[in-house]
């Protein structure tokens, strides 16, 4: 239709001495990723809505790194599906050690929380976490960092793809896109 949709997100900076200068320089770095926002432009370039969240998890990993984040619209342009990935920390992976050499590969944990954005009328849903035990209370599943979803070919559905913490189980999860 010819809005714009734009998701980031906040952080803060600060100065350090600058690692290649001579110790009197300094430059400003990333220093906590904050909160989500996403904006929706009118055709004309005019703010139409915006929208913000909190994330659940600020720990020293989420306040770290950027968040991932995802947009998927509906079949009729009506819904705009906001995904992101709540970071938890991360899993050991492989690790070699031959004399000098040590060699370690971490996994990302996060899982995938989504809100539906009416389009039409500015509103958004909750935030609904993805992948928790049976009673919602427990984080079970957590979704794969190098290819966490696909959105099926006719834009009906989502499909989450990911596993439990050790790796051990394989975990997919089909969201319908009303």
């Amino acid at each position: 239709e010819g809005e714009v949709i734009i998701a980031g997100q906040k952080y803060t900076t600060t100065t350090i001495p600058d690692p290649e200068g001579f110790g009197t320089e300094t430059i400003k770095v990333k220093d906590q990723y904050k909160d989500l926002v996403t904006f929706h432009f009118n055709t004309d370039g005019s703010l139409k809505a915006q929208y913000g969240v909190e994330r659940d998890n600020n720990n020293k990993y989420a306040k770290g790194m950027l968040t991932p984040q995802y947009v998927y619209i509906n079949n009729d342009n009506s819904e705009l599906y906001w995904v992101y990935g709540e970071i938890q920390g991360f899993r050991k992976g492989f690790s070699f050690v031959r004399n000098q050499y040590n060699a370690s590969k971490s996994k990302l944990l996060f899982y995938p929380t989504v809100a539906k954005i009416d389009l039409t009328n500015g509103k958004i849903s909750d935030f609904t976490p993805l992948g928790l035990d049976a009673k919602g209370k427990k984080q079970l599943y957590y979704t794969n960092p190098e290819f966490p979803q696909l959105l099926s070919d006719d834009s009906s559905n989502l499909t989450f793809i990911g596993e439990d913490k050790t790796g051990k189980i394989v975990w997919l999860s089909r969201m319908m896109l009303k």
